[in-house]
C-alpha cells in the first residue's frame, strides 16, 4: 500500500508490516509476526502439488491486505490469510490484535480485503473469505473505535462469498460490495442490498475503487477484465422519494468536448486496431421519470404486466375511451438545451423507463433553417 498523506512512503507484507520511505530503496520492518506463524501451514515445499509454484502463490501465514487511513497519519489495518487482523494508530509503534472480534466467523479464515471508511478513521469495512474451506457464506463487517466495536452487515439475497467492500467517498449509507457472483450495493449502509445487473455480468469481484474526480466505480474482475460505472452522483442520497417522482432531473456533470482520430497503427487498421469500449461521448443526463404508460425496466416484470393488461383491454368494449386516453400518454421525454445567454441549442426526444434513466447529449447543435 502506498502512504496516502507521504507518496514516497510504500508498505509491503510478508509476516511482518515492512515500510519504505523512500519508494522501496530502503526498508524496515515496523511490527513483529502478525500470523500464527503454524510450522504445520509452512510447508508448500511438501505440499505444492506436482510443481512447485514459482510465484509463492502457495505461501500460507502470510499478510495478505494492507489498509492506511486517509485521514489520520499513522493508522494502518491489516489482515492475513489466516485469519489474523491488527491495527496500529501510530506508524506501527504499537499494534492492537482484532483477532477473533467478529462474531460469526469461522477461525482462520482468510481477510482479503480492508476498506478503512473515508469518513471515519476509526471505522473500516471487512471482509472475510472462507470459500477455501467449501464455506460459501458471505462474511461483510463494520468495525468503530479503532475494532473496539463490530456489526456485521445484513447479507440476506447477497449470493457468492464476498472478496471486497468500499464506502462511497460522499454518502457513508452507500457501499459497494464485491462478491464471487457480482456487485452489490446498500443504500442503508449494509441493511439491504441490491443487486447490480446492468452492465456487470456475474463475474468474481475482486477489487473496487472509486475515482475521486469523475466519481466512477471501478471494478477489478477475475476473467473478465475491468468495468467502470461511469458517474455514481446519481446514486447519493437516493430515496424512495426521489425514485418515486414524477420527474426528477440530477445535477448534469461537467462535459468536455473532443475528438477521436484513427490510431497510429498500420494505415488500414481493420481487424488489427483494438479499441475498448469508452462511455457514449457527450453530456450525460440522468434523471427519474415515472408514469404507468412508461415500460418497466425489468422485462420479466413488463411481460407480466402486458399480459396482464392485454386480459383486461379483452375484457371491456372496443370503445372504451379511458384505454384510448391511456394508450395516448406519452413514453419519451422532451430535452431542451439553452447556451449561457437561454437561446435553444438543441431540441430532441428519447424513449424512457420507469424509474432512474440516463441519456446522452453529443454535443451537437440543431441545424440552421
Amino acid at each position: 500500500a502506498q502512504d496516502p498523506f507521504d507518496a514516497d512512503t510504500i508498505y509491503y507484507g510478508s509476516q511482518y508490516v515492512h515500510r519504505s520511505p523512500d519508494r522501496g530503496l530502503t526498508w524496515e520492518a515496523i511490527s513483529g509476526d502478525l500470523t500464527t506463524n503454524n510450522p504445520d501451514w509452512q510447508r508448500q515445499d511438501e505440499s505444492g502439488g506436482l510443481t512447485l509454484d514459482v510465484t509463492g502463490a502457495e505461501s500460507f501465514t502470510t499478510i495478505i491486505s494492507i489498509e492506511p487511513s486517509d485521514l489520520q497519519p499513522g493508522v494502518l489495518w491489516v489482515g492475513t490469510d489466516d485469519g489474523r487482523m491488527h491495527v496500529t494508530t501510530d506508524s506501527g509503534a504499537t499494534w492492537t490484535d482484532l483477532t477473533g472480534k467478529a462474531r460469526g466467523v469461522p477461525r482462520h479464515t482468510w481477510i482479503p480485503h480492508i476498506g478503512a471508511s473515508p469518513h471515519d478513521a476509526g471505522t473500516a469495512f471487512v471482509v472475510f473469505d472462507n470459500h477455501r474451506r467449501s464455506d460459501m457464506k458471505p462474511y461483510v463487517y463494520r468495525t468503530t473505535e479503532y475494532g473496539k466495536r463490530w456489526t456485521s452487515l445484513r447479507t440476506r439475497g447477497v449470493e457468492g462469498y464476498a472478496l471486497v467492500i468500499e464506502q462511497d467517498l460522499v454518502d457513508p449509507d452507500l457501499l459497494y460490495l464485491g462478491t464471487e457472483f457480482g456487485l452489490y450495493v446498500s443504500f442503508d449502509g449494509g441493511v439491504s442490498w441490491l443487486r447490480w445487473t446492468h452492465g456487470v455480468p456475474t463475474v468474481s469481484v475482486m477489487d473496487l475503487t472509486i475515482q475521486p474526480t469523475f466519481h466512477d466505480l471501478v471494478l477489478g474482475t477475475h476473467g473478465r477484465a475491468a468495468f467502470i460505472l461511469d458517474d455514481l452522483r446519481p446514486l447519493r442520497g437516493l430515496t424512495e422519494e426521489v425514485l418515486g417522482s414524477t420527474l426528477h432531473l440530477f445535477e448534469i456533470p461537467a462535459t468536455w468536448q473532443h475528438s477521436i482520430t484513427q490510431t497510429r497503427a498500420p494505415r488500414f487498421p481493420a481487424d488489427t486496431e483494438f479499441r475498448g469500449e469508452n462511455r457514449p461521448y457527450g453530456a450525460s443526463i440522468s434523471f427519474v421519470v415515472n408514469g404507468d404508460q412508461l415500460p418497466h425496466p425489468d422485462h420479466k416484470v413488463e411481460k407480466a404486466r402486458q399480459e396482464g393488461r392485454r386480459k383486461q383491454l379483452a375484457g371491456r368494449d372496443k370503445a372504451g375511451e379511458e384505454d384510448e386516453e391511456k394508450e395516448a400518454l406519452p413514453t419519451q421525454v422532451e430535452f431542451t438545451i439553452l447556451d449561457a445567454d437561454g437561446e435553444v441549442v438543441r431540441e430532441f426526444e428519447r424513449d424512457v423507463l420507469q424509474g432512474l434513466n440516463r441519456i446522452h447529449w453529443d454535443l451537437r447543435s440543431d441545424p440552421f433553417r
